[in-house]
This record gives structure tokens, sequence and C-alpha cells, in this order.
């Protein structure tokens, strides 16, 4: 079995003036998920790596104004441009 690719896991909340400022962050990072293009992730305590944003997760509570997310980026190839296998 070969090398495996690093996932990383990321949760924090977005935090609008309102739920439509929310929901219009949390919109913007979902289409970068959804445009599959991999960028480059700075993880503290870890080297900078390339990754793509494999999945993301938002979450409705309260008036809408605060809306937790969990998102999994997953490392990059750089040679070959795809996920290390």
């Amino acid at each position: 079995m070969g090398a495996r690719a690093r996932t990383v896991r990321c949760e924090g909340c977005f935090l609008g003036r309102d739920a439509a400022d929310a929901l219009a962050q949390a919109a913007a990072l979902r289409q970068k998920c959804r445009d599959g293009e991999a960028g480059t992730l700075f993880v503290p305590g870890m080297e900078p790596m390339q990754a793509l944003m494999k999945e993301i997760v938002l979450e409705a509570s309260g008036e809408g104004r605060i809306i937790p997310y969990c998102i999994v980026f997953m490392e990059q190839d750089v040679t070959a441009g795809s996920a290390v296998l």
C-alpha cells in the first residue's frame, strides 16, 4: 500500500451582521468547494500543503447570524495535480 493523502478537518463559524450576511459568507465558501480547485492550505504546526476542499457541512441555528461549519480538505499531489494515493 502506498502513501495516503492527508486530510485536515477544520471547524468554525460564520458570524454575520444578520442572517443574510452569514449566509452569503457560507455560500461563497460552498462555491469554492464546488469549483474543485486545489489551493495552498496553511495549518498551524504543519508545512503548507496543496489541498482540495472535499466537503463542507453547514448548520443552521438561532436567528441565523451565526452559522457553524465543518470543512474537510484532502492533500493533493503537486506534481500530478491529483490526490496522493
